[in-house]
């Protein structure tokens, strides 16, 4: 099987998913799946301070393709944007404009609700399926922390996420409390599966 995982943080970033990733990406690709890992140069609170990574290198037997960004702050709200953007549509068009598509597709929840909405695109331009592994449940997780205060806002990325949700060949959450909050979308739960990081 051809696999995409896609994520802005890998290793040798350091945040704990960018860890997992590694670990998933390796176990797939030694069970024998051509795997490709679509991220950026390590960049996370600019912890690295090597060199910069090739663009394209061999991890093993997963295949790292890792796209420029600018450098950003976390208080840069602007330039983080368009970081976001920028990602999308490079990993948009290397998905897309393959020659040969790939047969799955994995993404997480970050940047909420966009990343499985790009996979959605694909899916609908290529008919590559998709896994939705959501680390947070979004917009749920920004309204109860203060970080969504537009209530248009939140109705807007809730429709986008149950479209996404919907669409997705499986949806993998932490605990039975996020699955249940997804249900309560008015979704049926037939995809959604609970597969706790270990």
């Amino acid at each position: 099987m051809k696999i995409l995982v896609v994520h802005r943080y890998f290793w040798p970033d350091v945040p704990a998913y960018a860890l997992m990733l590694k670990e998933m990406t390796l176990k797939l690709a030694a069970q024998g799946h051509d795997v490709t890992m679509f991220s950026t140069q390590p960049c996370y609170n600019d912890i690295h301070q090597g060199p910069p990574l090739p663009r394209v290198e061999m991890m093993d037997d997963v295949k790292v393709i890792r796209t420029p960004l600018f450098k950003e702050k976390k208080s840069g709200l602007i330039l983080r944007a368009v970081n976001i953007l920028r990602f999308c549509t490079s990993m948009l068009a290397h998905a897309i404009l393959r020659r040969e598509k790939y047969d799955v597709v994995m993404v997480a929840s970050f940047p909420p609700t966009v990343m499985a909405a790009c996979a959605r695109v694909i899916q609908r331009l290529r008919g590559t399926g998709y896994v939705y592994h959501c680390q947070d449940i979004y917009p749920e997780v920004a309204l109860a922390s203060g970080l969504v205060k537009r209530a248009w806002l939140a109705k807007l990325a809730g429709w986008i996420d149950r479209q996404n949700i919907r669409k997705a060949t499986a949806v993998v959450v932490l605990s039975q409390d996020m699955k249940k909050t997804l249900m309560d979308r008015g979704l049926s739960g037939n995809n959604i599966h609970l597969i706790n990081n270990l």
